[in-house]
């Protein structure tokens, strides 16, 4: 018994046809919607040179945008101020979720999710700089 298939969409990084089981390969999708492709398998028999196929299947495998964030601008803010800031993204489809931390608490604490939105806080005299890293996650609503 072999196994010969085809793959309808190559750009998610897996080759257009092979033998035998699909190895592993480094899904690939460079836009900002999932990209799916569509595997047609084909079953081969072959005894006393008489080949025979066998029903072919199809299955997906979907490949997610990388999750992204646009650069937020840099903001000096006075004490007591109320600050907000919203991440955006270039996805087009999907859930797009945030999770930031900061390595100095200036009214925000240090972990958080979603957008910021808090009132600055500085007790000294001298301005503190606040470093926020933000990570963003995919989330398609069918395939995580």
């Amino acid at each position: 018994m072999t196994y010969t298939w085809t793959n309808d969409t190559p750009s998610i990084g897996l080759s257009s046809s092979g033998i035998g089981d699909i190895l592993a390969f480094t899904a690939t999708n460079t836009t900002s919607v999932p990209i799916t492709a569509n595997i047609t398998v084909t079953p081969t028999f072959g005894f006393d040179n008489v080949v025979c196929d066998g029903e072919q299947k199809i299955f997906t495998i979907t490949v997610n945008p990388t999750a992204q964030v646009e650069q937020p601008q840099d903001q000096t803010v006075c004490n007591g101020d109320n600050v907000t800031v919203e991440f955006f993204t270039n996805n087009a489809v999907g859930n797009i979720s945030y999770t930031w931390f900061a390595d100095i608490d200036i009214g925000l604490g240090l972990t958080g999710e979603g957008d910021l939105n808090f009132t600055a806080i500085n007790q000294t005299t001298s301005p503190i700089i606040s470093n926020i890293s933000v990570v963003s996650t995919f989330e398609d609503g069918l395939n995580n």
